[in-house]
């Protein structure tokens, strides 16, 4: 009797995030599930604000988690590497910059050895002769008759046809799109409470039926200590085993065994 009194609330992050498994509260402000709750950079994270929604037939509302600006001394915290990375910049710069100013006396030194050493060879060269070399250069042509040959092109050969491209349509029927999202969510064992309220939300208004869509409403989505039992189930078969199940009798009876 306490369980179906129990409230169950979705969370929002607002302008932060909610880490991956983050589960519904029994609480309206929230205090079980806030550790899952990641504030924006700058901002802490102050609480929940509860909006009921009394015409959710899943959940008995919605907390929005609410964030405050962290003050400019626990702000220049998240900026002090940067910082760091910024004055070792500035250090390594003022090095290069001292060590090239004192390059150029050293390099002076050694472009006079060099032009010392340059005057000595021509003057020693100066009184060899020196006998002319000549160069003899052939061009190398490509005869006249040698031609690239042509692509082999046959006018008479007939063109061939292009291979129709089949194109895949959706069925236009919701229940058919409402089936095939379901075991897709079933055959990759998705394991968030959220996706199959939003598959459910998507298709309950449009005169959806079916065993697939009756066993999501009635066992996954009856109430959330339903769900936390049935999950574990599911991620307990293998995602070959899964590929295999398209009924949900199939589905059932593997369930069962866990």
């Amino acid at each position: 009797m306490a369980e179906s009194l129990e409230k169950h609330f979705s969370i929002d992050a607002g302008n932060g995030k909610k880490m991956e498994g983050c589960p519904y509260s029994v609480f309206e402000d929230g205090h079980d599930v806030q550790e899952y709750i990641i504030p924006p950079k700058g901002y802490k994270f102050i609480g929940f604000k509860c909006v009921m929604q009394p015409e959710n037939r899943i959940y008995d509302g919605r907390l929005i988690a609410q964030y405050e600006k962290l003050p400019f001394s626990d702000r220049i915290m998240d900026y002090k590497l940067p910082i760091l990375i910024g004055i070792a910049a500035i250090i390594v710069i003022g090095l290069i910059i001292f060590l090239l100013t004192r390059i150029p006396n050293g390099k002076d030194m050694q472009s006079q050895r060099l032009e010392k050493a340059e005057n000595s060879i021509i003057a020693t060269d100066s009184i060899k002769a020196e006998t002319p070399v000549q160069i003899l250069s052939e061009e190398v042509t490509q005869p006249a008759d040698e031609q690239v040959p042509e692509a082999d092109t046959d006018i008479n050969k007939p063109e061939e046809e292009p291979v129709p491209v089949q194109t895949v349509t959706a069925s236009s029927q919701p229940s058919e799109l409402f089936k095939q999202e379901f075991w897709g969510l079933i055959h990759q064992r998705t394991l968030q409470m959220d996706d199959y309220t939003d598959l459910y939300n998507k298709y309950k208004s449009q005169g959806v039926s079916g065993d697939e869509f009756e066993y999501l409403r009635l066992t996954i989505l009856k109430d959330f200590a339903t769900f936390k039992s049935w999950y574990p189930k599911l991620r307990s078969i293998s995602v070959s085993e899964l590929q295999n199940i398209n009924t949900i009798e199939d589905l059932v009876k593997e369930i069962n065994k866990h």
